[in-house]
């Protein structure tokens, strides 16, 4: 999946590109700091009667800051590699106190070649002397620099393990969904076929010929079924061009006993919904509808937009339910499927009600977001 694939990549570049970013900032952070500290050095100097030219103050914190800029990467990877609260705590401590005296002596040999640039008035006294000046005279301050640079190192490695976390926990969210949205269109599938099956077992002893024509149109059904493949949404007008099978087959069963109206406004045509959501809902009137009735019955089929939402509602005249409307859910897998699978794909920002009509009769009503599908059209045919 793309969103699976873009979070792993997410968290892959978490990871590898640390270390390298941290130069450029820390390279930037160091300059203004250095141009800061010339600058107030500057100031104190001409205040108290002794100005040094700023082009002079300014070079001792350039030259430190720039080497602790080059340094800064590696305590980066010192930092991930034996980290401050890692085990064992010895270990990491050792690492990182021999890595501070490491980086201080460096520092003293990078401050050699130098002295002379950045302190052209005072006399060089031998790289012996001036190694032990810069080495014992920026120890402390090269520990304070040190200790800073690993707890942002730190802070920061906490804070992208978290934002991982974060990542890794999207992805079994979306992983989990996947698979009960497929768990749930798994188990409506064989609902439909084996009562469909039931059915023409039952009609191969009346009309051999009927029964032929409803085990075509369930073919139709199914190669429809197997076309649609993974996908959990369709459109409006897929899903009533799916449907026909299914009325065809059910046509040929009830023969006058059962009509069908479809009511599909033509701007809602394009727009998203599950996949077999109106056959299941159909299918759902009809067995529990229009079976158990003895005379004519009538299933209707209303799609339309009403601002941003799109309504679904397939209603009948049969014999309506004898008990609380809730208990609908808990007595078949139809209905609560659909719930389910309403669940998966839109959170909390859908509705699926229940009502047993005036006189007699049972109605679903769905919204769900309007959403339409980009680049479709709204074939006509739909409609016929």
């Amino acid at each position: 999946m793309l969103f699976i694939a873009k979070l792993k990549r997410l968290g892959r570049n978490a990871i590898e590109t640390r270390p390298i970013n941290i130069a450029l900032p820390a390279f930037a952070i160091w300059t203004v700091v250095a141009i800061i500290e010339g600058v107030q050095n500057h100031y104190v100097t001409e205040q108290s009667g002794h100005p040094i030219p700023f082009s002079l103050t300014v070079r001792m914190p350039l030259a430190y800051g720039w080497f602790w800029t080059a340094a800064s990467p590696l305590i980066f990877w010192a930092v991930r590699r034996y980290p401050i609260q890692g085990r064992p705590a010895w270990r990491n401590f050792s690492v990182h106190a021999s890595l501070w005296i490491l980086l201080s002596g460096i520092h003293a040999l990078y401050r050699i070649p130098l002295h002379a640039i950045i302190y052209p008035y005072l006399p060089n006294q031998g790289w012996v002397s001036l190694f032990s000046y810069y080495l014992i005279g920026n120890l402390i301050d090269n520990l304070l620099v040190y200790g800073i640079i690993a707890c942002i190192a730190h802070a920061l490695d906490i804070f992208e393990k978290y934002k991982l976390r974060e990542i890794k926990t999207a992805q079994l969210q979306t992983q989990l969904a996947e698979a009960n949205l497929q768990t749930l269109k798994n188990q409506i599938q064989p609902h439909f076929l084996f009562n469909t099956l039931h059915n023409i077992s039952a009609l191969m002893h009346e009309d051999v010929e009927l029964a032929e024509n409803m085990m075509t149109d369930l073919s139709d059904l199914l190669r429809q079924t197997l076309e649609s493949g993974d996908a959990h949404e369709a459109t409006v007008s897929e899903e009533i061009k799916a449907l026909e099978p299914y009325l065809s087959i059910q046509r040929t069963r009830f023969q006058d006993r059962l009509t069908f109206e479809l009511r599909i406004d033509p701007e809602a045509l394009s727009a998203l919904l599950p996949t077999m959501v109106i056959h299941t809902l159909v299918e759902n009137s009809v067995r529990h509808g229009i079976a158990p009735r003895a005379s004519a019955g009538k299933v209707t089929v209303q799609v339309a937009k009403t601002d941003n939402v799109l309504g679904i509602a397939v209603t009948d005249n049969g014999v309506g339910v004898n008990f609380p409307i809730q208990e609908a859910f808990a007595k078949g897998i139809g209905l609560k499927n659909t719930r389910e699978r309403l669940r998966q794909l839109y959170g909390d920002n859908f509705s699926l009600d229940l009502e047993n009509l005036r006189g007699s009769g049972f109605g679903v009503f769905v919204s769900i977001p309007f959403q339409i599908k980009l680049g479709s059209r709204e074939p006509e045919e739909a409609l016929a």
